[in-house]
């Protein structure tokens, strides 16, 4: 309801700080859900003894996502040509429709029978914040895989909201080529999380294997800010990172709720993605200064320089991983 209401909020407003609302309840919906979901889906598969591996189930998530946005962001470009609000109108339907099939599809297993009281429930959340942050900071793997994210979070979140101004005006063409290239980009990564799928091999060495494609993806960071006004080389190079990124996206996924036990897990994923959003909230205002001093090729070159670093955080997570006392992780094995 949260997206649904800043959606709609985006769709109807004319002022930037209606905007600026708008933008903060769809953080509300995000920080609502950043962590519950993976947990409730690894939690029910706990629950009915789910014995396969996992790895696969978060590339087809992985994929199921991409199909979806990539179908969406065709249409939301072909419909802004017309009218830049609606894509807005669109996704609040989306949103509207999401609530309602978890609504109807998603139940408490086993159920809740005791009622909590405010105070209880003010206690819960105090507690599970507490230990949240004291376990994320405390297990060595959760530390180097939640700042890789931060890293990670800090460069391609501003990436993604420069990149339509380049091309729009590199190819000279309308919005509707945005939403072309966000499908081939979303093609990219559904093949990326395809070969993760499929290859077993490269979950055994998967700390040199994510560490390696990370430092791809930068490479092709670095490769698209040197382009230029050579667009198809920069958009060559931006297939090429996101294709890295769609196959190691579900092993980071997977590999991180190995990590985690279930009396914590939805504290510990909100752990890792408050420090995607720290690091989103450093890189977004400080590249697009960036972007207004330096122009776009050199930015986009030092954010590729600071994506390299988080090469380091994965190779350092190929180190055997000790079992917390406290049941916050497990092994990490590589």
């Amino acid at each position: 309801m949260f997206h649904v209401a800043g959606l709609y909020l985006y769709f109807v407003s004319h002022h930037y700080w209606h905007f600026i609302l708008a933008e903060t309840l769809e953080g509300f919906g995000d920080t609502f859900g950043n962590g519950p979901i993976d947990a409730w889906a690894v939690d029910t598969l706990n629950a009915v003894r789910f014995s396969g591996a996992k790895d696969p189930i978060f590339s087809r998530q992985f994929q199921i996502v991409r199909v979806m946005g990539m179908s969406g962001g065709l249409i939301g470009a072909y419909v802004a040509q017309r009218n830049i609000a609606m894509p807005f109108l669109l996704s609040t339907f989306a949103w509207a429709a999401a609530g309602a099939a978890a609504l109807l599809l998603m139940d408490r297993n086993p159920p809740r029978h005791a009622p909590l009281s405010r105070t209880q429930i003010v206690q819960d959340i105090r507690r599970k914040t507490v230990d949240s942050t004291r376990l994320g900071f405390a297990h060595r793997g959760v530390r180097l895989m939640s700042l890789a994210s931060l890293i990670t979070a800090s460069v391609w979140s501003a990436w993604w909201l420069e990149w339509q101004h380049y091309f729009t005006l590199g190819f000279g063409a309308g919005i509707g080529v945005v939403g072309w290239i966000f499908v081939a980009i979303s093609l990219a990564q559904l093949a990326g999380a395809e070969l993760a799928a499929r290859a077993s091999w490269i979950w055994r060495r998967r700390a040199a294997f994510i560490a390696a494609m990370s430092a791809t993806a930068s490479a092709g960071l670095i490769v698209s800010g040197l382009a230029g006004s050579r667009v198809w080389i920069a958009l060559a190079a931006v297939l090429l990172a996101h294709l890295t990124s769609g196959t190691i996206g579900p092993m980071i996924a997977a590999w991180f709720n190995e990590m985690i036990a279930g009396g914590n897990r939805a504290t510990l994923l909100s752990f890792r993605t408050s420090a995607i959003t720290f690091g989103a909230a450093i890189g977004e205002p400080a590249q697009g200064r960036m972007v207004d001093t330096l122009g776009v090729g050199v930015t986009w070159q030092l954010a590729g320089i600071v994506s390299m670093t988080q090469a380091v955080c994965y190779l350092a997570l190929g180190r055997p991983l000790s079992a917390d006392a406290d049941g916050a992780g497990v092994p990490g094995a590589d």
